[in-house]
């Protein structure tokens, strides 16, 4: 349901011939005169960082963007630079009266498609 809406144009581009070997969801957008491409979903198996920075790397290269944005840590060895004091903001409100402050960040791994609003 996250990645069905057809306008936004999400595309999966896989690891090897099987899905099970690693899957990313992206999308491409404008951003001025840059193409920028959203790195939504990185889905590999055991959660291996070298199958990740593959499929990240493919993205780059399948999308034909400027540059390839995502959410979580960033290192060089990764392919990606931290960019500071960027969006998205994330805000939160208790449900739960009991509860007396948001969960850290480090509490949460989020991806672009968990926050993406259209």
């Amino acid at each position: 349901w996250r990645y069905g809406f057809a306008p936004l144009g999400y595309r999966a581009l896989t690891a090897g011939n099987d899905p099970a070997e690693g899957v990313a969801v992206f999308r491409v957008r404008r951003r001025g005169k840059a193409a920028e491409a959203a790195l939504c979903e990185v889905l590999v198996p055991g959660g291996s960082p070298r199958a990740a920075h593959h499929l990240g790397r493919a993205v780059a290269r399948a999308s034909g963007a400027d540059y390839v944005v995502r959410l979580g840590r960033a290192t060089p060895l990764g392919g990606f630079l931290p960019l500071p004091h960027q969006g998205p903001i994330l805000t939160w409100r208790a449900l739960d009266t009991s509860a007396v402050a948001a969960p850290g960040l480090d509490e949460w791994q989020l991806a672009l498609g968990d926050v993406e609003l259209l």
